[in-house]
């Protein structure tokens, strides 16, 4: 027996660099999958580089703690 659990990051891209259409999940931590409204509006709408995730990575970390 063993577990998976993980992160899942998709959005789309514009000429820019430009995030849109953003979805963030968490799966396998909680008893079922769940999005992470907040980290996703962090990151929709903004250039994607390394500031633009570790924003949005530090918002999924707040929620974490609520999640378990």
């Amino acid at each position: 027996i063993f577990a998976v659990a993980g992160i899942m990051a998709c959005f789309d891209l514009d000429a820019q660099g430009v995030a849109s259409n953003t979805h963030i999940a968490v799966f396998g931590a909680t008893d079922i999958p769940r999005r992470l409204n907040k980290a996703e509006a962090a990151l929709d709408g903004k250039r994607v580089d390394a500031a633009a995730i570790e924003a949005a990575a530090a918002i999924a970390m707040v929620r974490r703690s609520m999640l378990l």
